[in-house]
């Protein structure tokens, strides 16, 4: 059992760009874009694909997420969250890689 889930600020566009490269190397079921700010209808029409929304911001207050973007792996041992080292990954997003 393993999960993805890529939580970004849809007001920042290289938060989106980094979900584009996500979302093709993830694909739903297992990876999933998760929104904290700004129109999920937005982001769903520039990503082509189903975004959820953190409403009230739960997931991100559980996970005790502090910073965008985040990227979570879930498994059925652990959680894992990662956030300063997606910086490098989403400059490098727009030569393709991820």
């Amino acid at each position: 059992y393993r999960r993805d889930w890529l939580f970004v600020d849809d007001e920042e566009k290289a938060d989106i760009d980094l979900a584009r490269s996500f979302n093709r190397r993830h694909p739903l079921p297992q990876g999933r874009v998760i929104a904290v700010n700004g129109s999920i209808a937005a982001l769903q029409e520039a990503l082509q694909t189903r975004v959820w929304f953190d409403q009230k911001g739960v997931l991100i207050q559980r996970l005790q997420i502090h910073e965008l973007p985040a990227w979570v792996t879930l498994t059925a041992q652990t959680i894992e969250v990662k956030t300063e080292a997606l910086l490098p990954l989403v400059t490098q997003t727009t030569q393709g890689s991820l």
